[in-house]
């Protein structure tokens, strides 16, 4: 049975929705302390950072102080009831001002002192640290697509990440990497929501969602930037928390966590699914080796003459270890073929089961999707999603 309330999180209509949701999001308002100050802050510098690698990175200490100003002015928003507005005028006018003042009078001492310690850097220092604030501030320029993350009146209509953890609710996420930064947004949401499921799940009885919490991350690396999530995937599972992550190719990956990071969130993951096309050559490689060989046994064969016994005939058996599947052979599967490895060792080639092509589930879902379409108010299913479309 299908029940609760869908979510819709799209700035930019991506959905191309006749009428804009009418949902809103308290983005400012998830930023409570100074943890949270730094969390979100380094959401939003790796969210507007753009390509490429983030390693070897001259710039990562401008980076990492820019991150901490960014966080610093979200805190001092949300403790003084201002709003992105006031983020985006401190981060543009270099104001350290305003906001130390603020976070002094709300008990955030050091961060009001480091606010006021970049005035006392050399020129060029504080003028890096707050090039990195100002691009972490840049999804707050664009004022045709915030109202979504302003207050509003009708508090039934604002998201509430601590409510939506018990509920039977979907949330849906649409964002880009390129328009107006506003994966920032989306990350520091699924930020949030994951950081209250966590929380509800450590203080019940068992330690796990009464109900799960199922998370289907599209486009990471483009929309979903979370510096946090392979971390996340070595523990979320006991949880009830269930992250499906989808990238491009494992290039894309290493570019946001690093060859490390997206090493250490393969391993965490309880299901591999790889669809073939991959130009990476080591990991590729890395994929055949785990699949493994097989034994395969070579006859030969032979014959011989000699005057006294005449013709003879003999055959001996070799056994050659061969590979399961070759790097060649995975790079290129064939269209809707995949393999599929489980972490309890079980894995395999399996053909992909399109819903397009399936006319039940066709039948089920192109209603719904026009439902949202058109602003219609819609229902989700009965365990709570947070999928992120980019």
């Amino acid at each position: 049975m299908f029940h609760g309330n869908v979510w819709i999180f799209d700035p930019t209509n991506i959905l191309d929705r006749k009428e804009p949701s009418t949902d809103h999001f308290n983005i400012i308002g998830m930023v409570r302390n100074s943890m949270d100050a730094e969390k979100v802050g380094a959401i939003f510098e790796a969210a507007t950072h753009g390509e490429g690698s983030r390693e070897g990175n001259p710039n990562a200490h401008f980076d990492l102080m820019g991150s901490k100003i960014i966080g610093s002015l979200l805190l001092a928003a949300n403790v003084s009831g201002k709003n992105d507005r006031d983020v985006f005028r401190w981060a543009m006018t270099t104001d350290e001002d305003e906001p130390a003042a603020i976070l002094d009078e709300h008990g955030f001492a050091n961060q009001a002192a480091t606010l006021r310690g970049l005035k006392r850097q050399p020129v060029e220092t504080r003028g890096s640290v707050w090039a990195t604030a100002q691009r972490c501030a840049s999804p707050f320029e664009h004022e045709d697509y915030l109202a979504s993350i302003r207050p509003v009146n009708d508090q039934h209509r604002v998201f509430d990440p601590v409510a939506f953890a018990t509920s039977t609710d979907t949330l849906i996420l649409l964002g880009s990497r390129t328009a107006g930064a506003t994966s920032a947004l989306v990350s520091s949401l699924v930020w949030d929501v994951f950081r209250s499921a966590q929380r509800e799940a450590l203080a019940g009885s068992n330690g796990r969602l009464r109900v799960p919490l199922v998370m289907e991350l599209d486009e990471v690396g483009n929309t979903v930037i979370l510096p946090e999530l392979p971390e996340w995937y070595s523990f979320a599972g006991s949880l009830g928390i269930i992250i499906s992550s989808y990238f491009q190719s494992v290039s894309q990956g290493r570019k946001q966590f690093g060859k490390e990071g997206m090493n250490e969130l393969i391993g965490a993951a309880s299901v591999l699914v790889y669809g073939g096309g991959g130009t990476e050559e080591d990991f590729v490689s890395s994929l055949s080796k785990i699949i493994g060989h097989y034994d395969h046994k070579v006859t030969s064969h032979s014959s011989s003459y000699n005057a006294r016994s005449g013709h003879g005939r003999s055959s001996s058996d070799q056994i050659q270890r061969r590979e399961i599947l070759s790097a060649a052979d995975l790079a290129n599967l064939s269209p809707g073929t995949m393999y599929v490895r489980t972490s309890d060792g079980g894995g395999g080639i399996v053909a992909s089961h399109y819903w397009f092509k399936d006319e039940q589930l066709t039948q089920k879902i192109e209603p719904r999707m026009r439902r949202l379409k058109m602003g219609l108010k819609s229902t989700g299913p009965g365990d709570k999603d947070l999928i992120d479309v980019g």
